[in-house]
């Protein structure tokens, strides 16, 4: 049996974010994989970790959506352990990129929160 009332706040659930959207599955797979090669290739130049990131976004096919998506990417992969100054810089343009048609909502804790945490702890 349904709880009464569930059916009316799914509905206005449904009507508030069908149109609205989301990072892709595939974003979140493509960093867990970067940040377990990462952690078992942790003294890798530069251009290896840009080269595994490029095959990254190839597998992943992070090229098909907006460049947000891949800003995302680089954000979470490649600048990740950059110092704070650089890492707010990125949130800052990703939250104002956000904003125009076509972008999804950024918000660096729907990247860094329950999604990808425990993936990031994992041993």
């Amino acid at each position: 049996m349904i709880r009464p009332g569930l059916k009316d706040h799914l509905n206005k659930y449904l009507a508030e974010n069908i149109r609205r959207f989301h990072l892709p599955l595939s974003l979140y797979a493509a960093i867990d994989q970067y940040v377990d090669w990462n952690r078992m290739n942790p003294l890798t130049s530069a251009a290896a970790r840009e080269q595994t990131i490029i095959e990254l976004m190839e597998l992943f096919r992070l090229n098909s959506w907006p460049d947000l998506v891949r800003y995302c990417f680089y954000r979470h992969t490649y600048f990740m352990d950059s110092i704070p100054a650089i890492i707010g810089s990125f949130d800052s343009l990703l939250e104002k990129n956000a904003g125009e048609p076509g972008n999804p909502a950024y918000s660096a804790d729907r990247i860094i929160g329950p999604a990808v945490v425990p993936i990031r702890g994992r041993r």
